[in-house]
């Protein structure tokens, strides 16, 4: 999905609402930015760094979609290749070094490899 500004690609991401457990935030960003729910993994997949902030990402095995509530974000579907191409655009190197890790775990997550 694109950034609120529209101008580069991105993961969903946010802080934790009260009473919310990291990876209920992760679940309900997803659905608030994506439109996508799915059975959420308990334990962080990775961390990262993004605008001076460290955001720890969460495996979403997605299960349905709906509209998003932030439908200018441009939820897009694609495979790994793809995703690493769009994360990477527009960034700095490191960003892009740090998006690879992040969908090497997903991607080691989901096939065990």
């Amino acid at each position: 999905m694109r950034t609120s500004a529209g101008d580069r690609w991105t993961l969903p991401k946010g802080g934790c609402e009260r009473g919310e457990t990291p990876p209920e935030a992760a679940a309900r960003e997803a659905m608030e930015e994506a439109g996508v729910a799915g059975s959420i993994g308990a334990e962080p997949l990775a961390e990262y760094h993004y605008g001076g902030d460290v955001v720890t990402a969460f495996l979403l095995v997605a299960e349905y979609l709906i509209a998003p509530q932030e439908p200018a974000r441009d939820p897009t579907w694609c495979g790994l290749e793809a995703a690493r191409a769009k994360l990477a655009e527009g960034r700095p190197e490191g960003f892009g070094a740090q998006m690879e890790r992040v969908l090497r775990e997903a991607e080691r997550a989901v096939t065990g490899r």
